[in-house]
């Protein structure tokens, strides 16, 4: 989407400022337009660090429900020794918690967690070992591991060549999106409690 500079307002944190005040936060003459948020309007020729939202208002040559733009956000993900990597710019296709004792048994932990993303929008790099195993509807999964360390970085489901996984906990990102389905819950732990709102699937 092309952005039309002289239709852009650019919201920002900070209250109504003096005039002094602007020429301090780097405001001169120009466009786009900086909201104050307090009904009072300055301008700025670049996006100062205090800009917190951008939303587009339509003009003759922009559509008038075409979707903000968002900035986008690196993902970065990597074995325990940092020597195997994944990075995306894009989000996950589908975050799942997976009870299965396989999972279990891979991750240490009562259940598993991971993402899938498109093959064409991630980059690995390092060096990786494999493990396959076959899963209960008979598809291969090659599991690739760091041979120093021995995290699980990516792993690669037959039959979904276009797909990668990664499990979550490899991006160490708190805010990484939250599960939606939750699968082999007939093996769950009993303590385990997830959110109700998501796929329950035994």
């Amino acid at each position: 989407m092309s952005v039309d500079l002289d239709h852009l307002i650019v919201f920002c944190s900070a209250g109504a400022p003096e005039a002094e005040d602007l020429v301090g936060l780097g405001l001169t003459e120009g466009s786009p337009n900086i909201h104050t948020g307090q009904g009072r309007f300055a301008t700025c020729p670049t996006i100062d660090a205090q800009v917190v939202e951008l939303m587009k208002q339509p003009s003759n040559n922009t559509r008038q429900n075409e979707p903000l733009t968002r900035a986008m956000t690196t993902r970065n993900a990597s074995c325990s020794c940092g020597q195997l990597t994944f990075v995306t710019d894009e989000e996950p296709i589908r975050v799942s918690v997976c009870h299965c004792h396989a999972c279990q048994r891979r991750t240490g932990s009562p259940f598993g967690v991971q993402a899938r993303f498109r093959k064409a929008g991630v980059t690995i790099a390092g060096v990786s070992s494999e493990y396959v195993r076959v899963g209960d509807r008979g598809s291969k999964i090659t599991f690739h591991f760091c041979p120093f360390c021995g995290s699980t970085v990516h792993y690669q489901i037959e039959g979904r060549d276009d797909s990668v996984v990664v499990p979550v906990g490899a991006f160490a990102e708190p805010t990484f999106p939250s599960p939606t389905i939750s699968v082999y819950e007939e093996r769950k732990h009993s303590w385990v409690q997830l959110p109700e709102q998501i796929e329950h699937l035994d």
